[in-house]
């Protein structure tokens, strides 16, 4: 639903004085807090409040068959709650049509994040076509200066994301997890809010130890043990699954995290996946049109170099909220038969 052009107008000259219109400054997050082992029967799950944004994420695992020689796999399905799309003077279909949009959208930039089809290169994929640079657009005198941390090379990327070798069990058999996620809430980022939720809850997630009877062919071969002691984490996800940071760039200016009023905003949106050790892993970009503005003026290369160190430099607040929750609450979550 867009907001009117005085609320745009409003909204944007507030990010010019580096004042939002909830009190944050261009580069604050909002209050994170996450919450681990809040649904059973499953393996891991974790609640998330991004502000007034919220996300559940349940995971399950199965044994199943591989999709690409010696390796698991992570399946990521979104849905989401009545009131989470809205829309003005929308039919029930159309906002149901809407919601169905939502949740598929939300799917394929979540399993990119949290799964680049291609991790060992740095990738900037458009979901919306902005349109071309504009060559006499104003400069940008956004907070942020080039940094060239923020750009990874190949090799240090190699490792992004879920360790999907050590899923795999023998034959074509292997572990197959599901990121079951639902957006209870939006006030505005529920890809960062996302993120997050399947991050935790794969951090709380445990396998049960698959024991392999090499005489025995197929499944019946293949023995789950029951024993949570012999449980272990999922390989990768502490050192090297990304989570979600979204900038917007609104005006002359870049604010990370963007809430829903300035989601509505016409603003370039960018959704950057970053390594807990600061290193990128993706980018994805999306725009959100308004009559009132000419949207090439949001996507100057320019702009790229200081949107990628504003991703790091939230990225850092988020990874700390994270930790230092998740550590207060290690040892309350167990694995779910």
């Amino acid at each position: 639903m867009p907001v009117s052009a005085a609320e745009e107008q409003f909204i944007e000259a507030g990010v010019a004085q580096n004042v939002r219109i909830d009190g944050r400054g261009r580069l604050e997050v909002r209050e994170l807090v996450v919450n681990t082992g809040v649904m059973d029967n499953c393996y891991g799950s974790a609640r998330v409040q991004l502000g007034g944004t919220e996300a559940l994420c349940c995971i399950t695992a199965e044994i199943g068959e591989t999709q690409c020689p010696g390796q698991g796999r992570l399946e990521v399905y979104v849905k989401s709650t009545p009131g989470v799309v809205r829309g003005r003077d929308m039919t029930s279909r159309k906002l149901l049509a809407a919601q169905q949009s939502f949740n598929s959208i939300m799917a394929h930039r979540l399993k990119k994040i949290l799964n680049c089809a291609d991790p060992s290169e740095f990738m900037l994929e458009k979901t919306e076509a902005p349109g071309p640079a504009a060559p006499d657009a104003e400069e940008s005198d956004s907070d942020c200066e080039p940094d060239e941390k923020a750009k990874p090379a190949a090799s240090e990327l190699r490792d992004t994301g879920i360790d999907y070798g050590s899923l795999f069990i023998r034959d074509n058999r292997c572990w197959v997890l599901s990121a079951d996620v639902t957006i209870m809430r939006n006030d505005g980022d529920t890809l960062t809010a996302a993120s997050i939720a399947c991050r935790s809850a794969l951090l709380a997630t445990k396998l049960p130890k698959v024991i392999v009877h090499g005489e025995i062919t197929g499944d019946d071969g293949l023995e789950v043990s029951g024993n949570a002691a012999d449980a272990t984490a999922v390989p990768g996800v502490t050192d090297f699954l990304p989570i979600c940071v979204t900038l917007g760039k609104l005006g002359a200016h870049i604010l990370v995290d963007p809430c829903y009023a300035e989601e509505q905003c016409p603003v370039a949106i960018y959704h950057v996946g970053v390594r807990p050790d600061l290193l990128l892993s993706s980018v994805l970009t999306s725009l959100m049109t308004g009559s009132s503005h000419d949207p090439a003026r949001y996507t100057r290369p320019s702009d790229i170099s200081a949107i990628l160190k504003a991703s790091v430099s939230a990225a850092k607040q988020l990874f700390s909220a994270v930790n230092s929750q998740l550590e207060e609450a290690e040892g309350d979550v167990t694995m779910k038969p």
